[in-house]
This record gives C-alpha cells, structure tokens and sequence, in this order.
C-alpha cells in the first residue's frame, strides 16, 4: 500500500472519529510497517488509471464518479488468478456504457457516440 493510500485511510479513520488526530503519526507508521511485511501484492489502480486507460483506448474520459463505478465493478469481478487488466478496466467502461450505467465523454465533456 503506498504512503498516499495508508494517508486516505487514516484520515478517513480520523474523519469518522475511529480515532484522534493525536495518534495518526503512530498509525502511519504502524501500518507502513504492517504492509511492508506482508507477502501479498495489492491489485492499487485508482480512478485516475481507470480514467487514463478509456482515455487511451477508447479516445473518452469518464467523470470521477463514473470512473469509481467501473472500478468498483471490475473489483466485483476481480479475480486473484489473472489480476487486472487494462482490457478489464477498458471492457467493463464499454459494458457499462451499453448499459446505461456511465457516459464515455469526449474531450469536450459531451457524451460520445456508442458505436
């Protein structure tokens, strides 16, 4: 997990009131330690990728919460033995698109053709 993410959860903790201010130096660093020690790979895309990977292979952006919802689906379907793709990330926007779920926007921010 990189520091920026083990950052988002602690201050998420701290926004909830899980825990105080006071001991997120502490809970940084512990964390930190706990993942560096741990023998597992974290699948870490994030919306900006899911939006750069449709940018490149679509030619169409997606809006932040557009982009939250393919990863939120492609993490639904996620499969450890095969990881995550650009093809899923580019796969599940186009599905999703034919669903009515998301728009794919052209550069402009006007939604684009569907062909």
């Amino acid at each position: 997990m990189q520091d920026v993410q083990i950052e988002g959860v602690i201050d998420a903790l701290i926004e909830a009131k899980i825990m105080s201010a006071i001991d997120k130096k502490k809970a940084t660093e512990t964390l930190q330690e706990y993942w560096n020690s741990c023998e597992t790979l974290i699948e870490g895309w994030s919306i900006s990728d899911v939006q750069e990977r449709t940018q490149d292979a679509l030619n169409k952006t997606l809006s932040d919460e557009d982009a939250k919802k393919v990863l939120l689906r492609v993490a639904d379907e996620y499969d450890a033995n095969f990881g995550i793709t650009n093809a899923d990330i580019v796969d599940a926007a186009e599905k999703m698109a034919e669903e009515g779920l998301i728009e794919l926007l052209d550069h402009e921010g006007e939604e684009g053709d569907e062909n």
